[in-house]
């Protein structure tokens, strides 16, 4: 799992410095070959550390920081 979010890490990156649209397609798509384990395994990971009652907030910080960390990657190094 670290793999993969290092893939994604380095993919958003990528997909920020891109210099024309063939290379951003090619980043895009390693972002999500490198999110992909990381989100079934992140999900079941929660769902088998916290009770019914705790899941629905943990859940949602997951969900943030998902969507944040990719959002925030590529306005972090974008060259715009």
């Amino acid at each position: 799992m670290v793999v993969s979010c290092l893939v994604a890490f380095v993919a958003s990156i990528g997909s920020a410095l891109a210099n024309n649209y063939a290379g951003y397609m090619v980043a895009r798509f390693m972002q999500g070959w490198g999110a992909g384990p990381a989100s079934t395994v992140g999900l079941a990971m929660l769902q088998d550390m916290y009770s019914d009652l705790e899941r629905g907030e943990k859940i949602g910080y997951w969900t943030l920081a998902i969507d944040l960390g990719t959002e925030g990657c590529a306005n972090l190094f974008s060259q715009g």
